[in-house]
């Protein structure tokens, strides 16, 4: 993405791969007259749809204190209304949201997701994925068997996960 990109601070990269090349998205500070387009996108564990993530089933209690001593009070601590500001309207929501943006056009996906993720279900993955492929744009789901959010439970696999993920920006990005 160019500097000076228009874009929201707390954002996926399948959402800035697949919203790029949009002009009314651009920023006016930075390097200007440069695209904000996106060659390939390695995405891990994120979220395709906000509308359709399930609520959070946290255990009482695990939320307090400095985890939350920046949330205004009374603000949703579901994903979704949190990232657009505590709103639970589902077109902002669905606005948010990768799964609403895919084109054709889209650069190249690596997802890559643990099928044990409590935060972010697999399920996300591969919708977003499903859409991908709806759309002819290449992609490939990596599903990492035993992992948690943020790959939990597989911390003997992050060299190979990451490994992964740039051998598949090394080809993307060698391509003419």
């Amino acid at each position: 993405m160019a500097p000076g990109a228009n874009r929201p601070a707390a954002t996926s990269p399948a959402l800035l791969g697949l919203t790029g090349d949009r002009d009314d998205l651009e920023g006016g500070l930075g390097a200007q007259g440069h695209s904000s387009a996106v060659s390939a996108v390695v995405d891990f564990y994120g979220v395709a749809s906000l509308p359709l993530m399930p609520p959070m089933q946290l255990p009482a209690g695990l939320l307090t204190g400095p985890m939350v001593a920046g949330v205004p009070a009374g603000m949703s601590m579901e994903p979704g209304p949190m990232l657009i500001g505590g709103s639970s309207d589902p077109d902002l929501l669905a606005a948010a949201s990768p799964l609403g943006h895919v084109s054709a056009g889209a650069p190249p996906f690596l997802l890559i997701h643990g099928d044990s993720d409590a935060l972010v279900p697999l399920s996300q993955s591969e919708l977003l994925a499903q859409a991908l492929s709806a759309a002819s744009v290449r992609n490939d789901v990596v599903v990492i068997e035993g992992a948690d959010h943020c790959f939990f439970g597989a911390e003997d696999r992050i060299d190979s996960i990451l490994d992964t993920a740039i051998t598949f920006l090394s080809n993307e990005l060698s391509q003419p």
